[in-house]
């Protein structure tokens, strides 16, 4: 038997195994909020950055500037992946009229600043702990 030695830790690749679990358990409900697929488009984002940032082994300042940027990015990407798993969803579905109404996909990109922001901050706070440890 072949071995192969991977980078990425087990507990990343669990949460990845239970995140594309949970896309697949929530496709056939009826869900007719925006907060699941919010939470998952969060995860998936969160999953993606953590990823990114686990390879690198530098300690100084540019390591809180890499992880803001990721978090940034992260959190700027969260509304179009939500809508893309939206249109996932209602393509899937194929009803009449679609699960989630014009409004709700409106206050999707209208929480987009808040997102990026909240991501940026969050990235910021994990590179300061990351540096300080």
């Amino acid at each position: 038997m072949i071995r192969r030695s991977t980078s990425t830790p087990l507990w990343l690749r669990l949460a990845g195994l239970v995140i594309g679990a949970s896309i697949f358990i929530w496709i056939p409900f009826e869900d007719l909020g925006i907060q699941w697929v919010l939470l998952l488009s969060v995860a998936i984002c969160g999953w993606f950055a953590t990823r990114i940032l686990l390879n690198h082994t530098t300690r100084n300042w540019l390591t809180v500037v890499r992880h803001s940027l990721v978090g940034g990015l992260a959190g700027l990407v969260v509304a179009p992946l939500a809508f893309l798993l939206i249109i996932l969803k209602n393509g899937l579905h194929a009803h009449g009229t679609p699960d989630f109404t014009v409004d709700q996909i409106q206050t999707l990109f209208n929480l987009v600043p808040y997102l990026s922001i909240s991501g940026l901050l969050t990235g910021l706070g994990c590179g300061l702990w990351r540096v300080a440890r």
